[in-house]
This record gives structure tokens, sequence and C-alpha cells, in this order.
């Protein structure tokens, strides 16, 4: 059927097929990952938290690398907090203070601005040729814009499993990332568990 959308138009009973079939795809896919969330769940319930004491472990030794000890001050080892804090403060109050307080002036310096085309063509919509470009340049690392609507969350998804399908890859959903402005943070979270972003 895809080959024969080159050569001809879809007759009424094709396109009402591949409708069909789509749907049945998608409720499969939504089936699949339902279960696999309901698979973890199950895992955590009897496992529960028996790594913890591994985690625990983790973030105690993050913790002590991390940890600020004391500074070199004047040529001596100093850890006594208070003297840190303003040896710290010394530095960064002399690192950002201003030298020369008397500051150039820009008066009569013409700057190079954009003509009216240049202008408009930052307001222009994108071309599909400009999309397709622009996606395909990412490689590994992809970004997807759009306005905040579930429409456009639902389409995302169905791009990420079409690649998913048709490359024969997998996404690693646990290191993506969704991130929306004008909405709700709630609506946010909704949207990027229906990605089943990490």
């Amino acid at each position: 059927m895809e080959a024969g959308i080159n050569v001809s138009t879809l007759s009424q009973a094709e396109v009402e097929l591949k409708k069909s079939l789509q749907e049945k795809l998608w409720n499969a896919a939504l089936a699949y990952e339902s279960m696999l969330r309901q698979k973890a769940i199950v895992k955590w319930l009897k496992e529960r938290d028996r790594n913890s004491t591994y985690f625990h472990r983790l973030i105690n030794h993050r913790r002590r690398a991390n940890a600020f000890q004391g500074l070199i001050i004047d040529g001596m080892w100093v850890h006594e907090p208070s003297s840190v804090k303003i040896a710290a403060l010394n530095h960064f109050k002399d690192r950002f203070s201003e030298q020369n307080p008397n500051r150039p002036t820009l008066d009569g310096v013409q700057f190079p601005s954009l003509g009216q085309g240049e202008k408009e063509s930052l307001v222009a919509r994108f071309s599909e040729l400009e999309i397709k470009s622009a996606v395909w340049a990412c490689g590994g690392d992809t970004l997807f814009f759009g306005s905040a609507s579930t429409d456009n969350v639902r389409v995302l998804k169905s791009i990420l499993r079409s690649f998913e399908m048709v490359s024969g890859l997998k996404i690693n959903y646990a290191k993506s990332q969704f991130g929306c402005m004008g909405k709700s943070k709630a609506w946010c979270r909704e949207a990027a568990h229906f990605l089943n972003c990490g």
C-alpha cells in the first residue's frame, strides 16, 4: 500500500484501511508501554528499596568528594569555617570589583542593522525543506519545537515511535526531557508522562 502512494492516490477504502491499521498499531504500542510500566511497579513492590545501601553509599561518596574541607590562605592550610568564609568573600569581592569606574560611552557609534527582508525572514514560517534538513542534521541529539498542545504531544510521540519502528533503534526515554512554556506544571508533567520522559 505504501508503494502505491507514490504512484497514485488512495481510494476511500484504502484510506479507511490505513487509518484502522494505524489505530491498531498505536493501541498495541500503548498497551505494550503500559505493560512495561506495570512490570516496573511490580518489581519495585517485590524488591522495595533493597538497593538503598548502595545508593546511600554512592550519595555519601559524592558528598565526601565534593566537600569543601578548607583553603590554603597565604601559604597555610586553614580549615576553620569562619576564616574560609572571610577568605572566599574577600577573593570574590576583589575579583568582581570594578577597577576603573569610568566606562566609555557609545554615543555616535553606528552598529550594523538588519534590512527589512532580513527582519521578515526572522519571523517567517519554516519551510518543509528547512525542517527536514534541521532534523536530519541533529545526529544523536534532537530538539523538537512547537506550540504546547495535546495534539502536538501526540504527533511527537508518533514521530518517535515511527523512528523506532523504521530504524530498529530504541530511544532512551529515561534520558529524554520534555519542557514547555505557557502551560501549567501539571500539564507539562502529564505530557512528559505520556511521552515516558524521565
